[in-house]
């Protein structure tokens, strides 16, 4: 799904699914580096996690986030 989600968001261009790494791609929200990845990045972002819905924070519960 990662892999998908960055082709769709670089319009089927697989050059930074070939060049840059899946963790900075799609950091995982549990990981320790996971905001500094998203600091350094521009919208929109890909964000990949496990935990249950009702784990997140309120503002991922409440954003349009998909």
């Amino acid at each position: 799904m990662q892999e998908i989600i960055t082709l769709v968001l670089s319009k089927g261009d697989p050059t930074v699914a070939q060049h840059q790494p899946n963790w900075a791609r799609a950091p995982w929200l549990e990981q320790y580096y996971c905001a500094d990845v998203l600091k350094a990045s521009a919208g929109p972002r890909i964000i990949t996690t496990h935990l249950p819905y009702h784990l997140l924070a309120p503002a991922l519960q409440h954003s349009k986030a998909k």
